[in-house]
């Protein structure tokens, strides 16, 4: 009986328009600089030219430095592509890639990242922003101070965002603007110049501020605050406050009358202990979970490249995995999620797997974090 093999499906890349390409001819008919890029950086174009037996390429884009700015037109010249006609947006993605990995500075709000082409880093960020052809319904300042003549006012329904400390925005104009009228409104921004009916909304709030008050009878506020007091009271033996010694005169206390030795004997005969043995940790539940914390040695910390190394391994694994450094923690399989922590040389992380291939996992991430992403 002769055994029929199935042949696996190999994956297509969606190009520009929605093409699903599977052929080469087919990749540079739809050529989507932005997007051939993107599966560059997550690793998906050299596994989809090995499933097609292009192996020249896969090595030759394998070599490629996601941070050179001569990489877009190298790539164009491996896949056969015309550059020329690309110039223009190769630097738009690198102008892009700047602005992502400043902002990734200030916030890691997935949000803001999505929209970083909506985030006005100077006024004269904001005037392009507003003067594009399709002006978004929000957009994120992030400087001190902009100016808001007449010409910005003109462009209704905009809510703006400041995601910086102490961002002021100055209206310039010779009469009262209303802001209400003109659908125009601001969140964690402060105002200055002539408006009315501003529609300033106050800045987020931490959690607990989020929180409604709560209310206390008077005994339990009384019992707060007497909690307070004894907090604060000096401690003496035993975490407890120091009495104050009395000077009122007391009876003598009479001596008790000695115990038999055999009776004191007995008494200091210790009892016997018995403590429950832990339960043996099953060799299941050791694979299922692991963690364990390295160094960061690589000169130039975890940029764009190191990151998606990083997340291209981790996602070879089937367990959840999580990495945590400099106080913050996140899913290790999240390019952004990696680049906010922003971690440099000599930067402690942890990561911890819970999952099937947990410990491999674990080994493997470390590994190429002690290897220096393979990159010295």
């Amino acid at each position: 009986m002769i055994r029929k093999h199935h042949r696996r499906e190999k994956f297509l890349l969606e190009l520009e328009g929605g093409a699903q390409v599977a052929t080469m001819e087919e990749l540079r008919q739809n050529f989507d600089l932005e997007k051939i890029f993107d599966y560059l950086e997550d690793g998906r174009l050299e596994k989809w030219l090995r499933d097609r037996f292009y192996a020249a390429e896969a090595d030759a884009i394998k070599t490629l430095d996601l941070d050179d700015e001569d990489t877009p037109e190298k790539l164009c010249d491996i896949l056969g592509v015309d550059y020329e006609q690309y110039a223009d947006l190769a630097d738009e993605i690198f102008w892009r890639r700047e602005r992502l990995e400043h902002l990734l500075e200030i916030t890691d709000d997935e949000e803001i990242l999505q929209h970083v082409d909506d985030v006005a880093f100077d006024q004269e960020d904001l005037e392009d922003i507003l003067s594009s052809d399709e002006i978004p319904e929000i957009i994120y300042l992030c400087d001190e101070h902009f100016t808001f003549p007449s010409g910005i006012l003109r462009i209704k329904n905009v809510h703006y965002v400041g995601i910086i400390k102490n961002v002021t925005v100055v209206i310039e104009s010779n009469r009262e603007v209303d802001l209400d009228a003109l659908r125009i409104s601001f969140e964690n921004v402060r105002l200055e110049g002539a408006f009315i009916n501003s529609r300033q909304e106050e800045p987020p709030r931490s959690r607990q501020d989020r929180m409604p008050p709560k209310t206390y009878s008077n005994s339990r506020i009384n019992e707060i605050m007497k909690n307070k007091i004894d907090r604060a009271a000096p401690k003496g033996y035993g975490g407890y406050a120091k009495a104050e010694p009395s000077y009122d005169r007391q009876p003598a206390r009479q001596p008790e009358p000695p115990k038999p030795v055999y009776q004191e004997r007995v008494a200091r005969q210790p009892e016997p202990v018995y403590q429950e043995r832990p339960a043996p940790r099953s060799a299941e539940s050791s694979k299922t979970h692991d963690e364990r914390t390295t160094i960061i040695q690589n000169k130039t910390g975890v940029h764009t490249r190191p990151a998606y190394a990083f997340v291209q391994l981790a996602n070879t694994f089937k367990s959840k995995i999580t990495i945590k450094g400099k106080g913050k923690s996140g899913d290790a399989k999240s390019v952004l999620m990696i680049m906010s922590l922003g971690l440099s040389k000599g930067s402690e992380v942890t990561i911890t797997a819970d999952g099937p291939d947990a410990e491999e996992a674990v080994n493997a991430l470390v590994g190429l974090i002690e290897n220096k992403f393979d990159q010295e």
